[in-house]
């Protein structure tokens, strides 16, 4: 190893004879002896309490700019539900607050809302409500407050086609400096009679701290029924991914990205050709650093089931080729963030038989560094999606423990 240091260094000098080759030699030969080496990380995992554990489901993890990590879950009893709140932050949680309560929301285990802190101090989140008693027909009911959750005004609609249809799967992002953005899935089509223009869209529109909704539209006619959105802020606008249909049935990974105020047509990110008559609500994720963008998502065309991810360099304008992530018939339910110029991506998997919530660690060139089980969890759909926030210094999972008597919050903190 040192006679292959010395060549190198002779290189860098060009072969040069004499002082200045030997003084560089010399140079080299102290750096290499006094180098530091690299530190080496510790993966450490700690189960951690909820702040509330009286029949409490389905978490959802969202972090902040101000290095918080904000938690809604949902709550129910015979009568009612209600929505309630905390933030992470100083290893304790803060703040534990009932947002909502209500008797006509439609409660779903794989389309509930997280709570979105924009860089101006405004919160937002939402609940599904019905709009009839038919099983899926219920509007986005949205809430945003504008002092860190103490007050909160409740009940905005943000699509107007007053259709009693689906309308849901909602991601928020940060539009501008006074406004929120978001996505949903909108069933208003189903309303048409040709059953050839009865489709799922893709809508968009923006909210501010007062509750103005405005710039609503379309940003993609045909998309898959029930399957998560995901949103992130790239330089200059955003990026949204979501599970795209097309007439045949192919049901592959799409996203659409804001530039200037302007958003792109849809763009195919993975083709899989995966073909199934209904959806898989199984949905895909993204997060993005500065230009770097990496999205996740679940496949199995022809009953082969995978997890894969691919990368960006160009904040989402093109992509690498996908990566397998599992391949060992998982579940799917899949989550990322990127931690440290590291991407960690969560997922339910199957290990020696069990069910398991996993987390695989990637370099940024799609290069595998570790994989790791976080816990057991349900395979049926009482243990909804886990999911993860970073504050940038520790990461939280969490997902839902079914009980015989009561529901429990399981979260877990990764300090790395």
């Amino acid at each position: 190893m040192l006679i292959y240091f010395f060549r190198i260094i002779f290189c860098l000098s060009g072969f040069r004879k004499g002082v200045n080759g030997l003084f560089l030699v010399f140079i080299g030969l102290g750096l290499w002896q006094c180098a530091e080496p690299e530190e080496v990380r510790e993966f450490r995992l700690e189960k951690i309490n909820a702040p509330l554990s009286n029949n409490v489901f389905f978490p959802y993890l969202q972090e902040d700019t101000q290095n918080r990590i904000w938690m809604t879950w949902m709550w129910e009893n015979q009568d009612s539900s209600a929505l309630q709140f905390a933030y992470w932050a100083d290893s304790t949680w803060w703040d534990v607050k009932t947002l909502r309560t209500g008797k006509d929301w439609f409660v779903n285990w794989a389309d509930f809302p997280g709570v979105f802190r924009h860089s101006n101090g405004s919160l937002a989140t939402y609940i599904l409500t019905k709009s009839n008693p038919d099983t899926y027909a219920y509007d986005i009911s949205l809430s945003v407050s504008w002092d860190e959750g103490n007050s909160w005004i409740n009940g905005i609609i943000p699509h107007k086609d007053e259709t009693d249809t689906e309308h849901g799967f909602l991601s928020f992002f940060e539009y501008n400096p006074q406004k929120t953005g978001m996505v949903w899935l909108d069933g208003r089509n189903y309303v048409r009679k040709n059953p050839e223009e009865q489709t799922t869209s893709l809508r968009f529109a923006t909210i501010d701290q007062l509750g103005h909704v405005a710039d609503n539209q379309e940003l993609d006619g045909d998309i898959c029924t029930c399957c998560q959105t995901d949103a992130v802020e790239i330089p200059g606008g955003a990026i949204v991914v979501y599970r795209d249909h097309r007439p045949e049935e192919i049901r592959d990974i799409s996203y659409v990205r804001l530039q200037d105020g302007t958003w792109s047509k849809p763009r195919s990110l993975s083709n899989d050709n995966w073909q199934i008559a209904g959806c898989p609500v199984n949905g895909p994720a993204v997060d993005a650093a500065e230009d770097k963008v990496a999205v996740v998502w679940f496949t199995a065309p022809e009953g082969d089931a995978k997890v894969k991810w691919a990368y960006s360099n160009d904040a989402g304008d093109t992509f690498s080729e996908s990566i397998i992530v599992d391949q060992m018939k998982p579940i799917g339910r899949v989550d990322l963030k990127i931690v440290q110029d590291e991407v960690w991506i969560s997922w339910i998997g199957i290990e020696k038989g069990d069910t398991k919530v996993l987390l695989a660690r990637y370099d940024w060139l799609g290069q595998l560094i570790e994989k790791h089980s976080i816990g057991t969890i349900a395979p049926d759909r009482s243990s909804g999606f886990p999911r993860m926030a970073h504050d940038g210094q520790t990461t939280l999972i969490g997902w839902t423990k079914p009980g015989p008597k009561k529901d429990e919050l399981e979260l877990y903190k990764i300090d790395y």
